[in-house]
């Protein structure tokens, strides 16, 4: 990833970091098929405070402004808004999010592995590295499943696809933005680790967590 985390710590951007992040999902749920009622049918997307989080560093930030108030709506006035249709909208979006996160750090390291000598243990982690990335592609194209009703629109394809840029995408440069931010993300506003919609990606997670290490530490 580019972005210095730490010099974003220092200079107290994270909150901006957090603005962008929900502008983006704003940008991923306007791609939707599915209402959130309909999403709502399945178990999960309910994580109300994590979505109240971000709205609330939204509204701490002016974002809500209109004609009679341009200073921005305070999150008490918002607060009703966030219905549960929305919640599960903001959910889902962040999974898919966060599936093409691991995705793409699992891309990235499997292009450093392959510029190594190749040995046995070369051979075996491009090959663990091959089946983690499409292990976390499929997942993130069952949560794009869901959002559009197995209609997935060109432009959320492309933008989510992390392993190629697609010249003329207008979503894909802000996607890819958000991602580089992702690691802020989790350390300000954390999903809520037992949500029953996450848990096919938590899994795949553990399962794969040890190459995650390794592209932790071949960035070191």
């Amino acid at each position: 990833m580019r972005i210095d985390t730490n010099l974003i710590t220092q200079h107290n951007l994270s909150e901006n970091c957090v603005l962008e992040y929900f502008g983006t999902l704003y940008e991923v749920i306007s791609h939707f098929r599915c209402t959130g009622e309909e999403i709502l049918r399945r178990s999960g997307f309910r994580d109300s405070r994590w979505v109240q989080s971000l709205f609330k560093i939204a509204a701490d930030h002016h974002c809500f402004a209109n004609t009679n108030c341009p200073e921005g709506l305070p999150f008490e006035v918002v607060l009703p808004l966030i219905t549960p249709e929305l919640i599960a909208d903001f959910c889902l979006a962040s999974n898919i999010l966060e599936t093409a996160f691991y995705e793409y750090l699992l891309s990235q390291q499997y292009q450093k592995v392959s510029a190594l000598p190749l040995t046995k243990d070369s051979r075996r982690a491009l090959r663990d590295l091959r089946i983690a990335r499409r292990k976390f592609c499929k997942q993130k194209t069952e949560y794009m499943n869901l959002a559009c009703d197995q209609k997935l629109p060109h432009e959320l394809t492309r933008a989510c696809d992390v392993c190629t840029t697609h010249k003329g995408n207008i979503l894909q440069p802000d996607v890819m933005f958000a991602l580089e931010l992702m690691p802020i993300i989790f350390q300000l506003c954390p999903r809520d680790k037992s949500a029953v919609d996450t848990a096919p990606l938590r899994k795949l997670y553990r399962k794969y967590a040890h190459l995650f290490y390794l592209c932790a530490k071949s960035e070191s």
